[in-house]
């Protein structure tokens, strides 16, 4: 238990720093507490890329965005070529859905 808070404090502090790139794992049934990322979207590695939300929120993601979609109450979605990416809107929550 100790260590997975210790874990969780420290991808945070690496996601507000700008050192974190990779989404956080999640599932469809549970979300992930993930921060906005602050970091220069214009500065990724290769393939990496920024989500970036109707609320402001940026997610950095592994992945090709194909299309989006809105319609889905407070939750919006980022389709990709390896998965889909929900974020509930006003929250840190987001999910990635596998494919």
């Amino acid at each position: 238990m100790l260590g997975r808070l210790l874990l969780a404090v420290g991808v945070a502090g690496a996601l507000l720093g700008g050192v974190a790139l990779r989404s956080l794992p999640a599932s469809a049934e549970t979300p992930t507490v993930q921060a906005s990322f602050l970091g220069d979207c214009g500065r990724l590695p290769s393939g990496s890329i920024c989500l970036e939300f109707a609320d402001g929120f940026v997610w950095v993601v592994e992945d090709a965005i194909t299309g989006w979609g809105a319609n889905h109450g407070t939750v919006e979605m980022a389709y990709g070529e390896r998965a889909n990416y929900a974020h509930a809107l006003g929250t840190e929550l987001v999910w990635t859905l596998a494919k």
